[in-house]
């Protein structure tokens, strides 16, 4: 029992040093996008779920319209993967230690404030469009940055690794 208890607390102490002693001084870098998931599902998983889920609703229409609308699905799912591994391969994130940070996130430009709540669970961007965005803080190491948030009712999942 007593080497448990030294086991625990070399376990935390290392945690404790490996992640810093504030979690700020972690996030303050630039990171690139090494991943991204849909509703806890790997974003090609998930797209290609909701592409089976329309074309199972086209053949219920049948016809000669349901088809020409099976084909043009297919066709934009592809181009739609294609411009997702695109943009995942640029998206990046620097978040400044003065609280500012820049994005670019799948093809879209952002900029503006960033801020991480007391207990280091949640990052807030607010945008120059002074709309803010949370984000759960599910891993933060000084190489890797994990966040969740939800958007039109769907949760994502960002993966985030420091950049070289």
């Amino acid at each position: 029992m007593k080497a448990l208890r030294v086991l625990t607390v070399v376990a935390l102490a290392a945690l404790v040093v490996a992640c810093g002693s504030d979690p700020k001084a972690n996030l303050a870098k630039a990171w690139q996008l090494a991943e991204m998931n849909i509703d806890g599902k790997p974003y090609k998983e998930a797209m290609e779920a909701e592409k089976a889920k329309q074309l199972a609703q086209f053949e219920q229409m049948g016809g000669e319209a349901a088809e020409i609308a099976k084909k043009s699905l297919e066709e934009g799912y592809a181009e739609a993967v294609t411009e997702m591994e695109t943009s995942l391969k640029g998206s990046k994130v620097t978040l400044a230690k003065d609280g500012t940070y820049t994005a670019e996130l799948l093809g879209e430009k952002d900029s503006g404030t960033w801020t991480l709540s007391d207990d280091a669970k949640t990052i807030t961007l607010k945008g120059k469009d002074s709309r803010e965005e949370p984000f759960k803080v599910l891993e933060l190491t000084a190489s890797r940055m994990v966040l969740e948030g939800s958007q039109d009712n769907h949760t994502y999942g960002l993966v985030f690794e420091a950049a070289k």
